[in-house]
């Protein structure tokens, strides 16, 4: 039964009243509006290899050198742990001009415990990726990971040092 502007809701309930629809709907069209915003503003992933690549680069370049230094090199780690000293690979990135072209060598090293002590890891199985940005296009010049297995790779590393910036901004 309606009757001047609100609707009855059963017999033992309150009526429902337009002031108390609009309650229900202005805080979840709020909560739709900031998701759609933050999905459009979160970094968004390329889809190819060079695309990462360059983008690493992008993200590596803004944290800038180490005082003292021509060129650009950051460490990061790999693995499933939140704390870095228990994940299972390192990452080294360099970035420097070579004849005016802009060079970038990642190398992903494999971490493997010490049998005598666990906490303790070395270094096995080093692999390295190393392009060229000659004109702003991408020329991977060497690669120790197959072509189809690049990408996830690479993936990896980009969230590594997206983590790696987000926790240095704290």
């Amino acid at each position: 039964m309606v009757s001047a502007g609100r609707a009855e809701a059963g017999p033992d309930r309150r009526p429902v009243t337009a002031l108390s629809i609009a309650a229900w709907i202005v805080p979840v069209a709020l909560l739709t509006v900031s998701a759609g915003a933050a999905i459009l503003s979160a970094p968004q992933k390329p889809k190819d290899a060079a695309g990462l690549l360059r983008e690493i680069r992008r993200e590596v370049a803004e944290m800038g050198p180490y005082p003292g230094e021509e060129f650009i090199r950051r460490d990061f780690s790999l693995g499933e742990d939140d704390d870095d000293t228990n994940k299972n690979h390192h990452v080294g990135i360099l970035i420097q001009d070579l004849d005016g072209v802009p060079v970038m060598t990642i190398q992903i090293t494999k971490l493997e415990p010490l049998r005598q002590n666990p906490r303790i890891r070395h270094g096995k199985d080093p692999r390295l990726v190393v392009c060229r940005f000659p004109q702003e296009r991408v020329e991977i010049t060497r690669s120790d990971y197959p072509e189809n297995g690049i990408r996830d790779v690479l993936i990896e590393v980009l969230e590594a040092v997206r983590l790696k910036k987000r926790l240095l901004k704290k």
